[in-house]
């Protein structure tokens, strides 16, 4: 056989001196699928979601490499995938289509890589070159790149050399091989090159996603060398997507060598709110290549001067849930959750927007509605709260993208009056149902009982008046952007009272307003007390027993609130990419339940 051959073929029965023969039929062999053309370039965003391109090879142990769009592709829509495997350890392979190259000629493999790891157990990948599409003619091949000890929580160039030895087809594989249940480890755009003598890359924008008017934002811009001669005199800038005027710009005098990289830390003060679109751009003399000068556009929230932002949640927080603030997997639920005045940290304010925190397997869209009230109430193990006094804030399609995202939701203005607040979340009921749509959220065994949610199957569901339901001590992590609003900037300090019952020691106090736990610090001397608590408890109340040599023991307690920036931070909120692919789910069932169907 050859490339594109048309081999034609029949069937013919024979009885005796009888033969009849059927209708010839064809075929053609495939066309050589042998690159001739530099650079080569495959982003895996021309291909079905879950495969691999045409021609490419898979090796599969664990699970195998796949087109994924919920990891955060460094290009849109999707990067080369390799997830997790509970139990069997990472041994798979994604190899190229066959590339002809020549001897002695320099080519430069490039590709871009994120593999956060997991929980301190970091990923291991490496890049292989052979004759051949197996396993054994990689591994026989040249090592071009091999990391055992990869937590790279965003995404990274990674470039390197090669020069053939002859004249020939070659093979590129990489080779996932991480022990199991760690995360996943992606791959984007990859390019092989021949390199020019000068040629640098913008390869990478981040930095702060947000910030307020008239205050500095930092971004860094990761520019990589893809020439063959070190460059000690560029310009990097940060430009606006909309009219592509300059942020800022830096000027380079150090050396940048062949095949490095290095991140440029820049600094803009936006005049506008809104959501500005940005993009890194880098300029030398003589570039040989321009159309790598600049980075994918980075969307930047800039919140007005007077806006307080109040963030609730652990921003480092692993844990995920089907079933709050918004249920997708059953066709109805209600939700329920209390966020507490220490949490808020304000005496008042108007609240015109709230994020949630998604992590959807894909893209989804669903009707849904908020409603708010100013309570009284510090949790929800007894029942849900009435009815009475609350206000709808949004009634509307609530967007989901792929992956992880901070999803900004305009609400009609609420009046929060300083005390804790009440939300409750339902879905407009559409006879159907989804799974893989996930929501952060973050345990709290200090204040129990803060989230109630109730779903099934039906359409017959009252959000107005649920009866039963599941408490949690999990709640949803939540952006509140108020403005204006009067923040908490200090909290009183305790005044405690000290008393022995019986052989132990009793140390008291008032509860302050807004101080979300307490530091109890101990010593023998009442005038050198150390920086480091001794407890922290989030009551009024502390008992300790004495040890047997304690022969006299001063108490200092101090209140402390929920977060040290009385305004809110942009920073303060979790850092999406380095959660994307492990999480850990609560409140799910334990058995998921037979679905008949299934609506995307």
């Amino acid at each position: 056989f050859a490339y594109d051959d048309r081999w034609n073929w029949t069937v013919s029965a024979v009885a005796g001196a009888t033969e009849v023969i059927a209708d010839s039929r064809w075929f053609v062999i495939q066309s050589d699928p042998t690159n001739y053309d530099y650079p080569y370039e495959e982003p895996f965003d021309e291909i079905a979601l879950g495969a691999l391109p045409e021609d490419w090879t898979l090796i599969d142990y664990s699970g195998g490499w796949q087109a994924a769009e919920n990891i955060g592709p460094y290009s849109l829509p999707y990067a080369a995938t390799i997830y997790y495997n509970s139990t069997l350890a990472k041994d798979d392979w994604m190899i190229t289509l066959p590339m002809y190259m020549e001897e002695s000629t320099l080519y430069n493999v490039s590709f871009m890589l994120k593999a956060p790891g997991w929980d301190g157990t970091p990923e291991a990948l490496a890049l292989h070159v052979g004759d051949a599409p197996t396993v054994a003619a990689m591994t026989a091949g040249t090592t071009l790149y091999d990391n055992n000890a990869l937590e790279v929580a965003d995404w990274i160039n990674v470039t390197v050399p090669f020069t053939p030895a002859a004249d020939g087809v070659y093979y590129f594989g990489w080779h996932a091989y991480s022990v199991a249940d760690v995360d996943y480890i992606a791959v984007d755009d990859v390019m092989i090159f021949i390199p020019e003598d000068v040629d640098l890359a913008a390869t990478g924008i981040s930095g702060d996603g947000g910030g307020f008017v008239g205050s500095p934002i930092s971004t860094t811009i990761t520019v990589t060398n893809l020439g063959t001669t070190g460059q000690s005199s560029y310009t990097v800038y940060v430009k606006d997507a909309a009219d592509d005027s300059i942020l800022d710009q830096f000027e380079e005098t150090v050396e940048l060598g062949s095949l490095d990289s290095r991140d440029h830390v820049l600094s803009w003060t936006p005049t506008v709110d809104g959501t500005i679109s940005i993009y890194g751009e880098v300029v030398v003399t003589g570039d040989a290549n321009l159309a790598n000068n600049t980075t994918g556009t980075m969307d930047v929230v800039v919140f007005t001067a007077t806006t307080v932002l109040a963030y609730v949640g652990d921003p480092a927080t692993t844990w995920v849930s089907s079933a709050y603030p918004f249920d997708m997997y059953y066709e109805d639920f209600v939700a329920e959750t209390i966020y507490l005045s220490s949490e808020m940290m304000m005496t008042s304010g108007t609240i015109n927007a709230l994020a949630y925190y998604n992590y959807f397997d894909a893209a989804h869209t669903r009707p849904v509605q908020i409603w708010m009230k100013n309570t009284d109430a510090n949790d929800l193990a007894a029942s849900w709260l009435d009815w009475t006094g609350y206000v709808p804030v949004f009634d509307g399609d609530l967007v989901g993208p792929a992956g992880f995202n901070e999803i900004i939701i305009p609400i009609t203005p609420f009046t929060y009056t300083g005390g804790n607040l009440a939300i409750r979340t339902s879905r407009t009921w559409q006879g159907d149902w989804t799974s893989g749509k996930r929501w952060l959220i973050t345990d709290n065994l200090n204040y129990t009982n803060r989230t109630r949610f109730y779903r099934e199957d039906s359409e017959f569901v009252d959000h107005t008046a649920p009866v039963g339901g599941t408490t949690s001590n999990y709640v949803p992590n939540i952006l509140f952007i108020l403005d204006p609003a009067t923040p908490i900037t200090s909290i009183a300090a305790p005044e405690i009272t000290i008393s022995n019952v019986g052989s132990d020691v009793s140390v008291d106090w008032d509860l302050v307003p807004y101080a979300y736990s307490y530091e109890v610090y101990t010593s023998d001397d009442p005038y050198v007390f150390g920086t480091v608590p001794g407890y922290t408890v989030y009551t009024n109340n502390l008992t300790v027993t004495p040890g047997v040599d304690d022969v006299r023991e001063f108490f200092k307690v101090t209140s402390a609130t929920y977060r040290t920036d009385y305004r809110g931070s942009v920073a303060n909120r979790p850092v999406l990419a380095a959660k994307e692919g492990k999480l850990r789910s609560a409140d799910a069932p334990a058995v998921p339940k037979v679905r008949a169907r299934l609506s995307k």
